[in-house]
């Protein structure tokens, strides 16, 4: 069996929900990671060792894993189409 063709959008789609759950969770530990060393460090010139406002929190775990998934499904529909253009001149990857 060989893979002659990746449909980009389909691989696109599956890819940027990948990426954006993963960039939840990194999300979720660049908080826990800024909140205890902005507190533990005495680092004040960012965090002025308080921790984060919510609202900084919020849009870090909005923003984080919605642009995660925008380069992801990038990044995908650009691997797809150039696999494409390379498996018309030298073929497909090979499974068994």
């Amino acid at each position: 069996m060989e893979i002659r063709r990746i449909e980009p959008l389909s691989l696109g789609k599956i890819t940027g929900l990948i990426y954006a759950i993963i960039g939840f969770f990194w999300s979720i530990l660049l908080l826990i990671g800024a909140n205890v060393g902005g507190n533990t460090t005495g680092y004040t010139a960012f965090f002025s060792n308080q921790i984060l406002p919510i609202n900084i929190g919020w849009f870090i775990i909005i923003i984080g894993p919605l642009l995660y998934g925008i380069f992801g499904f990038i990044s995908a529909v650009f691997f797809s189409w150039v696999y494409n253009l390379l498996a018309k001149k030298l073929g497909g990857v090979q499974i068994q």
